[in-house]
């Protein structure tokens, strides 16, 4: 009859130390007024040794024909790019777009809205860059001492939001433009 005595004490052992080694969540949730606004023509630049970004644009008014261009580029295995075009009348919801590269291309997107009448929405962006893991001391020690170094300051993320404009005129090849965003994405018709 200690079978059951027995297996209570393991399984609550074992929710204790599942407990102690939770996952903690490192980035906790802030409310509309305390995020950064990123305004239209103005660059975020996300460094190698950062590890957390989330900037909004200010609410927009906008029907099914209007749409906003983004120019962006996102290097390296453990770099994301999010992007949330929220709908922001009571009830609203959000649709997501991630982005990740592991070259480091240029690419330019549009963002629009899903309902014909003009409504008010918004547009968050985060870029995350996970931490990296290692199995030897040696090689995590080259990698802090390079990390706080030269190396630091390298940008593995852009993104700016170009312009508002009619989705037709959105993310067009310009024969003057040197920017070197070359790649597009698909396009909404």
């Amino acid at each position: 009859m200690r079978w059951p005595l027995y297996l209570a004490c393991i399984l609550c052992s074992l929710h204790k130390i599942a407990a102690r080694y939770q996952w903690k969540r490192t980035v906790q949730p802030k409310k509309l007024d305390e995020i950064k606004i990123l305004d239209f023509g103005e660059s975020l630049r996300f460094q190698a040794n950062e590890s957390w970004a989330h900037r909004r644009t200010e609410v927009l008014w906008m029907g099914r024909r209007d749409c906003v261009e983004a120019r962006f580029r996102v290097e390296g295995k453990r770099t994301r790019l999010r992007v949330y075009t929220c709908h922001m009348a009571e009830g609203g919801m959000c649709s997501m777009d991630r982005y990740f590269s592991e070259k480091g291309a240029h690419f330019c997107h549009q963002f629009h809205p899903w309902y014909h009448a003009a409504q008010p929405y918004t547009l968050h962006v985060q870029v995350e860059r996970r931490p990296r893991r290692f199995k030897d001391i040696e090689t995590e020690r080259r990698f802090r001492r390079r990390r706080f170094g030269r190396a630091a300051t390298r940008n593995v993320a852009e993104f700016e939001f170009v312009a508002r404009k009619s989705c037709q005129e959105t993310c067009k090849r310009d024969p003057d433009d040197d920017t070197g965003f070359t790649t597009q994405l698909p396009q909404f018709e």
